[in-house]
């Protein structure tokens, strides 16, 4: 073999060790860049930011910002498009609390049910399924990404509740990838109701406890949080379903 052939040989493993190097810290890149920055859409739901106009009237039907006020007792923040009933209102509290008792030793953020913030939205659709309270309870078309962000594969599942905000980070137990949420702080719950069809008050407890377990849990423990995605997310994650229990009652004026 002549050294001309030789040299052309060196000069091409050089090259191609050099493209697989490169390679490599481009994908290491990549991974490093997006542990800097949560993935856009891995939960999302349509929300109308609108504000209200100047004279105090709303500035569109569907606002979260035309009805703001702290629930009675534990002071939890709504944001909501709509009044929202006192008996609705006792039932988010006692959602919260009972997620936020069921927290585990040691876990020391969410404790305040001031943090805990509620945005009411108006349902997308009613259920054709009977959970326990008769059919037309409201739900929520909620997105998520369950590719990367660069290359997303967004899903739409149909919920009673969601929450949004910084979310978990970590790395995807199904795809390899870091995940994480929209950034906006603080984390929110996001729960439907229809001001015409209040006849859903444990589905709207249900869902208010559900969703403050997976914020508590993105508050304190980004593998715990992984473990309840997808279809892993069979609630209650920790302590007992409060279904049953009942009903707060509303104080008579």
């Amino acid at each position: 073999m002549s050294g001309n052939t030789i040299g052309i040989i060196i000069g091409l493993a050089v090259l191609i060790g050099g493209f697989i190097a490169y390679t490599i810290w481009q994908e290491r890149k990549a991974k490093q860049d997006a542990a800097n920055r949560p993935l856009e859409n891995f939960t999302s739901v349509t929300i109308d930011w609108t504000h209200q106009n100047a004279d105090g009237s709303p500035g569109s039907r569907n606002s979260v910002n035309n009805v703001t006020f702290k629930s009675p007792n534990l002071g939890i923040q709504f944001l909501s498009y709509c009044e929202i009933p006192m008996l609705e209102q006792l039932c988010a509290e006692q959602g919260v609390t009972e997620s936020i008792n069921d927290m585990p030793p040691g876990w020391l953020n969410s404790h305040d049910p001031k943090t805990h913030w509620i945005i009411v939205v108006p349902p997308d659709h009613v259920s054709e399924v009977d959970y326990g309270e008769g059919l037309g309870s409201p739900l929520l078309n909620v997105r998520q990404n369950m590719g990367t962000q660069d290359h997303p594969n967004i899903s739409l599942i149909s919920t009673a509740g969601t929450t949004i905000g910084l979310a978990v980070s970590g790395t995807s137990p199904m795809t390899g990838d870091v995940i994480g949420g929209i950034a906006m702080s603080p984390m929110a719950i996001v729960v439907p109701f229809d001001p015409a069809k209040a006849n859903y008050p444990r589905m709207f407890r249900n869902a208010v406890r559900n969703e403050t377990e997976h914020k508590c849990e993105c508050e304190n423990n980004a593998q715990v949080a992984q473990q309840y995605l997808f279809a892993s997310d069979q609630h209650p994650h920790r302590g007992r379903d409060i279904w049953n229990d009942p009903l707060p009652e509303v104080p008579t004026v």
